[in-house]
């Protein structure tokens, strides 16, 4: 009796100590960071609160966070592993293909920065940018993240190495996956 007791304990505390895996990290429309746990299609509702970011994006190798006057580049435990002086106001990020931070975009600004090296390059934009990349050849592509039968999202920002979080007009957020499997979920309302 003592053992199946033991036995039951032990499978009980082993089993709340597991948790759903982590699909990726967000920043809502209330500008707090927070984590999405799940698989496409079966995203579970983030814990409420989270730390409050101008900018967040994540390529699962690194994490880069703005505050008001800086920009924090985060390694994959989520240690800081440098600090950028950078422009006041929200930030949209990119990264390289290789999941490096690669570009800052600054809308309060107008400012387009690198990241490696880090300084400013000379870029012009008679729309509101809701998305960047990198293109061929280090190139800067702006704004060419549709989604059929969605109107141009209000952000579009990398939460893990193959998903993508668009925060729409209307407050909705969903998880786009590019590549194989490619498709898009709605994000539960906590995630907004």
């Amino acid at each position: 009796m003592k053992r199946t007791l033991f036995l039951l304990g032990s499978l009980a505390f082993a089993q709340s100590s597991l948790e759903p895996p982590l699909a990726g990290i967000v920043r809502g429309a209330d500008n707090r960071i927070r984590r999405i746990h799940g698989v496409a299609g079966n995203f579970l509702a983030p814990r409420p609160g989270g730390e409050e970011a101008l900018g967040f994006a994540s390529s699962g190798r690194f994490a880069l966070r703005k505050t008001d006057g800086e920009i924090l580049v985060l390694d994959a435990g989520g240690s800081v592993t440098r600090r950028l002086r950078a422009p006041g106001g929200p930030a949209l990020f990119a990264f390289d293909a290789a999941g490096e931070p690669a570009l800052a975009w600054f809308p309060d600004s107008r400012e387009m920065w690198r990241l490696a090296p880090f300084e400013r390059v000379a870029f012009e934009s008679g729309v509101p940018v809701f998305s960047i990349a990198v293109g061929e050849g280090g190139s800067i592509r702006v704004n060419d993240f549709a989604i059929e039968g969605y109107a141009a999202p209000a952000r579009v920002q990398q939460m893990s190495e193959r998903l993508f979080h668009l925060l729409l007009d209307d407050g909705r957020s969903l998880c786009v996956r590019t590549g194989a499997g490619a498709g898009a979920w709605e994000l539960p309302e906590a995630a907004r």
